[in-house]
């Protein structure tokens, strides 16, 4: 299957990214990215396992890691499609859920029995955050501008399932070339 990866990062001139791959049980696979408009920087990678652990990396002119993520991306592919396009945020150290999601705090919150997913036969977008909420009350949800994500109507917002500590998901179909915009919010279940 073909992955197209799409990472936010603002570079200096002679810095590039790369795309490390880590595969269980042989080398990692490393792929340089390109530059393509608004600090958005793409690989495209051909890529044969329902499962990914990657993380991206800054490298110099001579190839020098200058900078990489701290914590590294994980995906699970629900469905044998042939592509699969991943937006992605540069997950920095100082991200608070990097800290918040410590041993301590994993140890004493992680009471929650991890959720399904309702994936549907043919969903076209996987919506997935990385959100440790220790509020027991409190759900994760996206809503937009598409009727599939309730047409900015909060009465309507689809919920997200916590699928392991900190991480939501949830799968929808959306029309091909359909302009979207999306928020995801905090929805208190109590009130």
């Amino acid at each position: 299957m073909k992955l197209y990866f799409n990472v936010g990062y603002s570079a200096k001139v002679g810095e590039n990214l790369q795309l490390m791959i880590k595969d269980e049980g042989s080398v990692h696979q490393t792929h340089a990215m390109f530059y393509g408009e608004n600090g958005l920087w793409k690989c495209e990678v051909d890529y044969f396992s329902k499962t990914i652990s990657y993380h991206y990396q800054l490298i110099d002119e001579r190839g020098n890691i200058l900078r990489e993520e701290f914590v590294p991306h994980h995906l699970t592919f629900p469905h044998n499609y042939k592509e699969f396009v991943v937006f992605d945020e540069w997950n920095n150290k100082n991200f608070p859920e990097n800290y918040l999601n410590n041993k301590i705090l994993y140890n004493k919150l992680n009471t929650f029995k991890p959720e399904k997913v309702s994936v549907l036969k043919k969903h076209t977008h996987l919506f997935r955050i990385e959100a440790p909420i220790y509020n027991p009350d409190w759900k994760i949800v996206v809503f937009g501008s598409t009727a599939s994500l309730g047409n900015w109507d909060y009465e309507k917002a689809i919920h997200l399932s916590q699928t392991d500590f900190g991480i939501w998901e949830t799968s929808l179909e959306i029309p091909e070339n359909e302009f979207i915009q999306y928020k995801y919010c905090l929805y208190d279940a109590e009130r």
